[in-house]
């Protein structure tokens, strides 16, 4: 790919996003190879598309809280002795009826392992198998060869947390001010005016809060003493909460040219918004950070008046997989509240998606690990306590658990009989 020196040699006109010259992004909306990017900015027609926003979540996140607490089930653990990277397991199973009306119903399985979990529903047939059978289905290089039944109390609340523990009702994202022929980290960051299109479009992304005594989600900022600014941007979005760091609202240092008091708080950004004022491409790794995986471009059409309107370019590196709600074509959007709710709900899908990235993955991996660890190793001792066992011995290949639910309240003791039996009949 051309550098971005090169691109500015060659003229106008330019795409609001270049990729590096050894490549390492990918990109949508007004890149290079676009066929928008030579229209006449004039002549560029907001999209007239019903586009759905969707809070792109992993379907077993919730699963236990939908599907087990407070009805009937049976929690489970076990270890792979084979495979350290499932390691400890704890296993979730609850009989339900069939949605086909099929007499023999199902078992909802949530099967949790450090690398991952995993939810689906087994059908009762002579070959659906228990749960031996079931957690290699889900997870085909697990070894574990038994399972030990779970009954301390309130386990449902430790699942619930474990399950959700990555699930974030609270969210922060950078706003860099990129102007004309800046191509640089340092000038993006020195920036202190704000141009009358940049304030008009903060005016438009959330409401202009007072950080001091300020009791909502601070994202970082001092609340206290002034010290990350006066004022920054804030809002919400279905049931979820944002604050915004704006790079021209944090405070600026004399004779600092990186600016790293604003870069301390977007640098640890996940996702970031460029705001160009004019056409000047923005180039994904002019930001050195560890963190930033993905940038939502937007470029004022006719600011100030009522026909203003945005283009609109996403990159991110190249391990970020696609996400929701989709850039259409052309990335144009009126100044409205869709659009305002798009970009919202493509913030947080952004900050999903970079969540799958290979950094971030390692990182989740670990914390995965060391809170399943320790919540193996807290039913296992509730357990024996429970019990009133030194150490855990005898019982059944298939063993089963007390039910949780909401009520705290033990299940009868015929349900898991019925468990017991029905599995054995089905081995």
């Amino acid at each position: 790919y051309p550098s971005i020196n090169e691109v500015l040699r060659r003229g106008p006109p330019y795409a609001q996003v270049i990729p590096p010259p050894h490549g390492g992004y990918w990109a949508q909306g007004f890149h290079p190879k676009s066929t928008h990017v030579t229209a006449d900015p004039t002549n560029l027609k907001p999209t007239q598309t019903a586009i759905s926003c969707r809070l792109q979540r992993d379907e077993v996140t919730t699963a236990y809280r939908d599907h087990f607490v407070g009805k009937e089930h049976v929690n489970m653990y076990g270890y792979d002795y084979n495979n350290e990277n499932n390691g400890s397991i704890i296993m979730s199973v609850k009989y339900e009826n069939c949605l086909d009306g099929s007499e023999l119903g199902q078992h909802r399985v949530v099967l949790r392992c450090r690398n991952a979990s995993w939810t689906k529903c087994f059908p009762i047939t002579p070959e659906s198998g228990g749960p031996i059978q079931w957690a290699k289905s889900l997870c085909d290089d697990i070894t574990v060869d038994r399972f030990y039944p779970i009954v301390c109390s309130n386990v449902w609340q430790s699942l619930v947390q474990f399950d959700e523990h990555s699930v974030n009702s609270s969210h922060k994202f950078g706003v860099l001010y990129q102007k004309r022929r800046q191509t640089k980290e340092e000038e993006v960051f020195g920036n202190c005016d704000e141009s009358p299109a940049f304030k008009e479009f903060l005016d438009f992304l959330g409401d202009n809060v007072d950080l001091q005594g300020f009791g909502g989600f601070r994202g970082g900022l001092d609340v206290n003493h002034g010290h990350t600014g006066q004022t920054s941007i804030h809002s919400h979005f279905l049931d979820q909460e944002i604050m915004f760091h704006i790079s021209t609202k944090l405070p600026y240092v004399e004779g600092d040219r990186q600016q790293l008091q604003r870069k301390r708080h977007i640098g640890n950004d996940i996702v970031a918004i460029v705001f160009q004022d004019e056409e000047t491409p923005f180039v994904p790794n002019m930001i050195t950070s560890h963190f930033l995986h993905a940038y939502i471009v937007i470029q004022p059409i006719d600011p100030g008046t009522d026909n203003c309107r945005y283009k609109v370019s996403v990159t991110c590196r190249e391990d970020v997989p696609e996400f929701e709600p989709l850039v259409p074509e052309p990335a144009v959007f009126a100044k409205d509240h869709q659009f305002r709710d798009w970009l919202y709900c493509k913030l947080m899908n952004a900050e999903w998606a970079c969540c799958k990235s290979e950094q971030f993955a390692k990182l989740q991996y670990r914390t995965r690990s060391m809170l399943l660890d320790q919540l193996h190793e807290e039913v296992n001792k509730g357990t024996e306590m429970m019990l009133g066992l030194a150490t855990q011995s005898g019982g059944d290949n298939i063993s089963t658990s007390s039910a949780s639910s909401d009520t705290q309240k033990d299940a009868t003791s015929g349900f898991y009989e019925t468990f017991k039996v029905t599995v054995r009949e089905i081995a």
